[in-house]
């Protein structure tokens, strides 16, 4: 990948990372816009990326809650869903992945969701 390419898809994935939408799912739209193949080891790389910056951001946090038995139990058992979601559905949300059609269809829906979530908290507001 050259080296534009790569500052390109690195700036995509640290702003889309951190809003409430698909950071993955706007590299594959990415990818496609530049003409390129399945990247995924790069994708893979800057989401590597991504985690190191927390790590070092946060590594206070990190380091008080891997020494709290109480918080790290009740993480152990919020991951539980989405390793059995990861495990069952891993081939079915690859494919998926694979299709961009079907990554362009869910940040669609998923867009719609957030702004009819976020009309309906400004009407509540309203009332």
């Amino acid at each position: 990948m050259p080296l534009f390419e790569a500052i390109i898809s690195g700036f995509v994935q640290g702003i889309t990372e951190f809003l409430p939408v698909s950071s993955s799912g706007h590299l594959v739209i990415l990818e496609h816009l530049l003409g390129k193949g399945k990247e995924f080891g790069f994708i893979i790389f800057v989401h590597i990326g991504t985690l190191i910056a927390l790590l070092l951001f946060f590594w206070r946090d990190i380091l008080s809650l891997l020494t709290n038995k109480r918080m790290l139990f009740l993480l152990l058992i919020a991951s539980i869903p989405a390793g059995i979601v990861g495990f069952t559905c891993g081939d079915t949300i690859s494919q998926l992945f694979a299709q961009k059609n079907s990554v362009g269809i869910m940040l669609l829906v998923n867009g719609v969701w957030l702004l009819s979530a976020d009309i309906s908290l400004r009407r509540k507001k309203e009332r």
